[in-house]
């Protein structure tokens, strides 16, 4: 049986999504959420991250899949995105407390309350149709992993410790990506030699 085939967000469909993000009447809380995304956190980790999980750049992940709790350091791109909405949430609530949702709904019908799993997918629904890209929360898990192997070019090791993978054989989709990529930059190179 064939490995997975990692399901990464090019650079260009990233772009596409912020500039949706952008025209989103909730563009501070929806920003942060795709940039918390971009890290590598499972959508029920950030349905469970409350302020106090969110640490001197980092996110402190204490519930997780199988277990994979861990930090996530988050890039100058995801403090300034997370920064941002957080700044508005305070002053539209005034001081957050500790355990208060890191992320809330801004829907009718559960405005403030923690955002839920389907609260997220309702996000990533509604930025799919805008701009036509097949997109649901774990694409940035993927891209996080593929950016980590082949952009940042990270030991695998190292980049499962960042996504907290426990599993080798799971991981190995990234790794396969990164080995594609390399042979094609090594055939072009070799090419250009022999034309």
């Amino acid at each position: 049986m064939p490995d997975p085939v990692a399901k990464d967000l090019e650079e260009e469909e990233v772009l596409r999504i912020y500039e949706a993000i952008a025209l989103s009447k909730m563009m501070l809380r929806d920003r942060a959420l795709f940039s918390v995304l971009l890290h590598g956190l499972r959508a029920e980790e950030v349905c469970l991250l409350n302020v106090e999980d969110y640490v001197n750049g980092e996110l402190v992940i204490k519930e997780a899949k199988w277990d994979s709790k861990g930090e996530v350091p988050l890039t100058k791109l995801g403090i300034q995105d997370l920064d941002a909405y957080l700044g508005w949430r305070r002053e539209q609530e005034g001081e957050l407390l500790p355990d208060t949702a890191l992320f809330v709904s801004c829907s009718n019908r559960s405005q403030g309350k923690r955002l839920t799993y389907w609260g997220i997918r309702h996000v990533m629904d509604d930025l799919a149709e805008k701009t036509g890209i097949d997109l649901h929360s774990h694409r940035g898990r993927h891209t996080f992993a593929t950016n980590l192997i082949v952009k940042y070019e990270l030991d695998p090791s190292l980049a499962m410790e960042l996504t907290r993978h426990r599993d080798v054989r799971s991981f190995r989709r990234y790794t396969n990506r990164k080995n594609k990529i390399a042979a094609k930059r090594a055939f072009l190179k070799a090419s250009e030699r022999l034309d």
